[in-house]
């Protein structure tokens, strides 16, 4: 049996959300005090298994800050997958993902790359203006518009939604690594 490792990388603005979707993903729990991150990695092992392969994730949390562009940047290449990541209650890390981090992520090394695209904090909804909040429905339209693999919302607070978005994730990274790594058929003649 082959073992292969492959990369997901987690990008979006500051304070959107990425690190408690990954630490509530990966411990079960929503962390009570906010740390901005530089680079956290987990390693999730065995999630995908057949007879031929034996799949392990490095799950990487990068900062969303500016001061890390050159660090994050080294990673992009590595990264099977990419889940870019907004808060439902903040519509400029919504903009961003367009304008900014599809951008960053194609120019760097991510070319033709599995992209997820998820909300956060979605239980912030509850109590706003629709003109305050990204909607499901301008999520679902992003997604489209980038040609994401998958879109998800979800909420680490509420533990809603955040094992369908890694399920997700790791689905598109093994797909891709297989079509990447698919061989044609020899013929002798």
């Amino acid at each position: 049996m082959t073992s292969e490792s492959l990369f997901i990388a987690l990008l979006g603005d500051g304070a959107v959300g990425k690190t408690c979707l990954l630490t509530t993903y990966i411990q079960g729990d929503f962390p009570t005090v906010y740390v901005p991150t530089v680079f956290e990695s987990y390693v999730e092992a065995n999630k995908f298994r057949n007879e031929f392969f034996d799949f392990s994730f490095s799950i990487v949390d990068m900062a969303g800050q500016e001061d890390y562009t050159d660090l994050r940047h080294l990673y992009y290449p590595k990264a099977s997958v990419f889940i870019l990541c907004y808060s439902v209650d903040r519509p400029v890390s919504f903009d961003h993902v367009l304008s900014f981090w599809l951008p960053d992520v194609i120019h760097n090394g991510g070319v033709k790359k599995p992209i997820i695209l998820v909300g956060l904090k979605t239980d912030l909804r509850r109590g706003r203006s629709d003109d305050e909040v990204v909607s499901t429905a301008q999520g679902k339209e992003l997604a489209r518009k980038i040609g994401a693999a998958a879109f998800f919302e979800c909420s680490a607070r509420a533990l809603s939604g955040l094992d369908d978005v890694f399920r997700a994730a790791a689905k598109a990274a093994v797909d891709h690594h297989r079509r990447k790594t698919k061989r044609r058929p020899c013929v002798i003649v």
